[in-house]
């Protein structure tokens, strides 16, 4: 096990910790060779689906998907948007829907500020957007008119990522593929359920 895997485990939270059992548990198979309605493992390069982009939320960037988390005292709130992606490798593609997912994906933006005042503009909008007050940061021992610390963290998803996927799916026309992959003429959408969720990660 190398060092990364191991302090992941470490730190891993409830949905990251069922994100790497998934990924140890699941058989591992080349795109095109997942049999639909199997449960399983695959991993390629990230393509975008369609035209559409996303704008992270904190540092800006331009993206297929983002998931933030914010901190602030006791306060801690996670929020993620995504679109569908598609994930290729040597032998197939595979359509990706994110919007029942576990994800774990290692945060590419950092930053953190005291109080409100010290934030930047657009991480004083968010705050004020998820209803940070400066009470909601106040320090464990309840000491009033403490200013608090708030530590912003952020991943995304964007073309040329490699990515590792667990899930289930069902072929369809492959409406993207080029000449190569016309001959297959299908790929393979993966999409989860509020009870099942995929999972979707950099540990591959």
């Amino acid at each position: 096990m190398g060092i990364r895997r191991w302090l992941r485990e470490l730190t891993a939270s409830g949905e990251e910790a069922a994100v790497l059992h998934a990924v140890d548990d699941a058989p591992r198979f080349a795109i095109g060779k997942l049999p639909e309605q199997t449960l399983g493992t695959i991993s390629g390069t990230v393509i975008p689906g369609d035209d559409r982009r996303l704008i992270a939320p904190l540092s800006r960037r331009t993206c297929l998907c983002w998931g933030f988390k914010i901190q602030g005292g006791n306060t801690t709130v996670r929020r993620r948007e995504g679109f569908t992606f598609v994930l290729a490798d040597d032998t197939h593609r595979a359509r990706i829907d994110p919007a029942r997912s576990n994800v774990l994906i290692a945060a590419s933006y950092f930053s953190k500020c005291v109080g409100m005042a010290s934030a930047e503009e657009h991480q004083r909008r968010l705050l004020r957007d998820l209803d940070f007050h400066e009470s909601n940061g106040a320090s464990p021992s309840g000491m009033k008119n403490t200013v608090p610390t708030y530590r912003f963290s952020e991943w995304i998803i964007d073309a040329g990522m490699v990515l590792a996927v667990v899930g289930s799916g069902i072929r369809e026309p492959d409406q993207l593929g080029d000449g190569g992959y016309r001959e297959v003429g299908t790929l393979i959408h993966i999409s989860g359920t509020l009870e099942r969720p995929i999972s979707i990660t950099d540990e591959t």
